[in-house]
C-alpha cells in the first residue's frame, strides 16, 4: 500500500522503506510525524534539518502578514539558532513551520535513506520514548479557532492578534480560567462586544462549511479569496437553490471560473491524499 500526505507530499516513500513501513504494518504519514517529532525536540537539529526549508514559505506569509519586528526577530533566529528561535516560530509563525517541517521531513526521507531505515528497526523504542505528547501537534501546527477563521477574513484582526489571544486563552486556562476565544478578545480590548457578536453571527452562518479543511469555503476563506460575509451570502443562496457553491460565488463575482477549477482540484487531492486503511473503516 501506498501512502501520501496532504500539504504538498505528494510522493510516495522510496521502496526499501515503502518495503519496511509495510513490514511494520506502519503509514507514510506516521513515519513522517515521528520524523517531525525527532526533529522539534531539540532545537540544533531544527536549526538544521528545518530551518533551511522555511524561506520558501516566510517569504509568502511573513512579508505581508507579519509586523517588521516580529519579522526581524524570525530571521534573527536563524541567523544564530538557540532554543528561544524555536519557541519563536512555534509561537508566531506556526502554518510557516508547518510547512517547513513538512517539506524539510519529505527530503530527509529521499536523501538519507539509511538512518531512515535505522529509525524503522528502532520504531517500538523510538515510539515508546516520544509517546503520544511527544506526536501531538508535531507536524500539524496550531489548529486555528474557526472564530479566529471569521475575524481574519473579515479584517477585524490580523494573524499576530490571534497568536496573541490564543496565548492568553492558553494561559488562562493554566490558572483554572476557560474564557471562549472571543471572550479573551474583548477582554483584552481587541475587539468591542457589538464586533464579536457581529463575528458569532456569521460564524453560525457558515460553521458547516469550516468544519473541515476538505470543504471548498474552508479553502477559499483560509486562502484570503473570499470573506466570511461572502461565504454566509452564498450558503444562504445555495440552500434556496440548490446551485452548487462554487457557481454562485463566480455568479456573484466573488471569484473565477479559472480559480473554481484551482480550488475544486485541491480539494480532491486533499481528500484523495488523507485516505488511510486506518481510517477507512
Amino acid at each position: 500500500m501506498r501512502y501520501i500526505l496532504a500539504d504538498e507530499l505528494h510522493c510516495f516513500p522510496p521502496e526499501a522503506i515503502e518495503a519496511e513501513l509495510e513490514r511494520l504494518g506502519t503509514s507514510y504519514v506516521q513515519l513522517l510525524e515521528r520524523i517531525a517529532a525527532v526533529l522539534m525536540k531539540n532545537e540544533n537539529l531544527f536549526f538544521r534539518e528545518i530551518a533551511p526549508s522555511l524561506p520558501s514559505y516566510w517569504s509568502v506569509y511573513i512579508q505581508d502578514q507579519y509586523p517588521e519586528d516580529i519579522k526581524e526577530r524570525l530571521l534573527a533566529s536563524l541567523r544564530e539558532p538557540n532554543a528561544e528561535g524555536l519557541k519563536l516560530w512555534i509561537v508566531l509563525a506556526p502554518y510557516v513551520l508547518k510547512k517547513g517541517t513538512t517539506l524539510a521531513v519529505e527530503t530527509i526521507v529521499y536523501e538519507r535513506q539509511a538512518w531512515v531505515l535505522a529509525l524503522l528497526k528502532n520504531w517500538d523504542t523510538l515510539s515508546e520514548q516520544l509517546g503520544a505528547e511527544g506526536l501531538e501537534g508535531a507536524i500539524q501546527g496550531a489548529k486555528r479557532p474557526m472564530l479566529g477563521m471569521v475575524l481574519e477574513g473579515e479584517r477585524m484582526l490580523n494573524k499576530v492578534q490571534l497568536l496573541a489571544i490564543g496565548a492568553a486563552q492558553k494561559e488562562g486556562r493554566s490558572r483554572g480560567d476557560s474564557l471562549p476565544f472571543g471572550e479573551v478578545a474583548v477582554k483584552l480590548g481587541m475587539l468591542t462586544e457589538a464586533q464579536l457578536q457581529e463575528a458569532l453571527e456569521v460564524q453560525r452562518a457558515i460553521a458547516v462549511a469550516l468544519d473541515s479543511p476538505k470543504r471548498l469555503g474552508f479553502y477559499l476563506i483560509e486562502a484570503g479569496v473570499i470573506t466570511p460575509t461572502q461565504l454566509r451570502d452564498a450558503l444562504a443562496e445555495q440552500r434556496g437553490t440548490g446551485t452548487p457553491l462554487g457557481q454562485i460565488l463566480v455568479s456573484m463575482g466573488a471569484i473565477d471560473q479559472s480559480l473554481l477549477a484551482t480550488m475544486l482540484d485541491v480539494q480532491r487531492m486533499e481528500r484523495i491524499s488523507t485516505y488511510t486503511p486506518e481510517l477507512a473503516g
